[in-house]
């Protein structure tokens, strides 16, 4: 499964340049997840591929838990706007037990083990981070940190 995953990374970047160059420096892995910056440190723009499931997500670790609350809070706070621009609504998950926090977009109809499916996940996820990360900047622009 991680040649798998590796092989879809792969594909996935490969593909994801002729859209958006947000990943284009990231090599693929064999891990579930790849990442790239959003600008700032501690957020991260993830691809995350599950056995069933895929999901792009903003991942929101500043290293301690009250400072990467806030920065939560504060892009929840543009909620609507983000939404709106995104063309869909986003779930937001607080982590409250945890230091991080993520704003996320799941992608339920296929994953890793639908091999057939992988073209057409793949245009999905690429399609998603490229309206995502263009909803979420302009309010991560605006952070004060």
């Amino acid at each position: 499964s991680q040649q798998l995953r590796y092989r879809f990374w792969e594909e996935l970047l490969e593909k994801a340049k002729e859209q958006t160059l947000l990943h284009a420096n990231v090599s693929p892995l064999k891990q579930s997840w790849i990442s790239t910056g959003a600008g700032i440190s501690g957020l991260s723009y993830n691809y995350v591929l599950l056995i069933n499931s895929a999901r792009i997500e903003l991942y929101i670790d500043r290293g301690e838990q009250r400072e990467s609350k806030e920065v939560y809070q504060a892009l929840l706070a543009h909620r609507d706007e983000i939404e709106e621009r995104f063309g869909e609504p986003l779930e937001w998950h607080a982590l409250e037990d945890k230091q991080a926090s993520r704003v996320q977009y799941v992608i339920s109809d296929s994953g890793l083990q639908d091999r057939e499916a992988w073209p057409a996940l793949q245009e999905k996820l690429i399609d998603a981070m490229d309206r995502f990360s263009k909803a979420l900047q302009p309010a991560i622009n605006e952070l004060r940190l």
